[in-house]
């Protein structure tokens, strides 16, 4: 089944695995050390909030010391755990980096798991620095573009492929392993809400923590060979306006691969409405073409044998 990568992304990852850090402008690196030295500051400052230090009693169950450091308190933990808590703690103070472009604050989306990271493999702080530059320009790029509705908070959204980006950084990742983890990065935002902040819901503060996280997991599930991609693309509350536009542009980029391979799926893509059922038996008919697709060109048997297999290692081993 072929994998259609647009020509934007292919350009983005080239973009990362190339820049270098000789490449980057002082002026630029002068700018990443301030909103690293502000970021420290705002997430020390906020792991003495009554909540976090809750938080992080709570998380840090093991009482072996970690590889990755809750900033403020001297503890450690693991990576994912922390990432939470620190990610959490710099937001509770609202005293964190702001970017007005993205309408976000891209630092602390990034911080708290390339730190984590960092520690781990033992990163220069120069490759630290190279990790923020990189993941916050990826995520405030993101946020400049994409317009989320207002019942939205920007935390946790696009932040989680600026968090996933740095860590890749660190790793000096290829562009194709970029590629996948953008891919999968971008497909594992929260669903936040902007009531929580202007009625004073503080789990809004956990959000970049959460964010982090993703960043953090997204790399493993890259890693462990999990991959993002539509076999059937759908575009919702088509009744919308801007829909036909969307559906129009994801057409385009479907049409405008050079290299298609013979036999391969032609991946479609489908307005629907979920109120008056409007193109719902599209949408069947096209999942009931992709099973027979996959059945025809032996798609489903290469599954159901590593199925197999599987089960025959646990029925061994367990």
């Amino acid at each position: 089944m072929e994998k259609i990568i647009p020509d934007y992304l292919q350009n983005l990852s080239s973009f990362l695995q190339k820049t270098s850090n000789s490449e980057i402008p002082e002026n630029v690196l002068e700018r990443s050390r301030l909103v690293f030295a502000d970021s420290m500051a705002a997430i020390i400052g906020g792991s003495a909030a009554p909540e976090v230090e809750t938080l992080t009693k709570r998380m840090l169950i093991s009482k072996n010391p970690g590889t990755a450091s809750v900033l403020g308190t001297g503890l450690s933990g693991e990576p994912m755990t922390v990432s939470v808590i620190n990610g959490s703690a710099g937001t509770f103070l609202e005293m964190d980096e702001g970017n007005q472009f993205c309408r976000g604050h891209p630092g602390m989306q990034v911080i708290p798991a390339i730190l984590a990271q960092a520690e781990i493999q033992g990163a220069s702080g120069r490759d630290l620095l190279r990790a923020l530059i990189l993941g916050y320009e990826i995520g405030a790029r993101i946020g400049i573009a994409c317009k989320l509705r207002m019942t939205m908070h920007p935390h946790g959204t696009w932040g989680t492929v600026g968090a996933a980006v740095g860590v890749g950084a660190l790793q000096e990742c290829a562009a194709k392993e970029f590629q996948e983890l953008i891919n999968i990065s971008s497909s594992l935002g929260l669903a936040t809400s902007r009531k929580t902040m202007l009625e004073g819901g503080t789990v809004r503060n956990s959000y970049t923590g959460v964010s982090n996280q993703l960043g953090l997991l997204a790399f493993q599930m890259m890693k462990s060979g999990l991959i993002e991609i539509a076999d059937i693309y759908v575009v919702n509350k088509s009744d919308r306006s801007g829909a036909n536009r969307l559906t129009t542009s994801l057409t385009n980029m479907l049409e405008t691969n050079p290299n298609p391979i013979e036999n391969s799926w032609d991946i479609p893509v489908l307005n629907t409405n979920a109120l008056n059922n409007k193109g719902i038996d599209s949408l069947l008919d096209s999942i009931n073409e992709h099973f027979r697709y996959m059945e025809t060109e032996g798609v489903l048997a290469v599954s159901y044998t590593h199925l197999r297999a599987h089960e025959t290692v646990l029925d061994l081993v367990c």
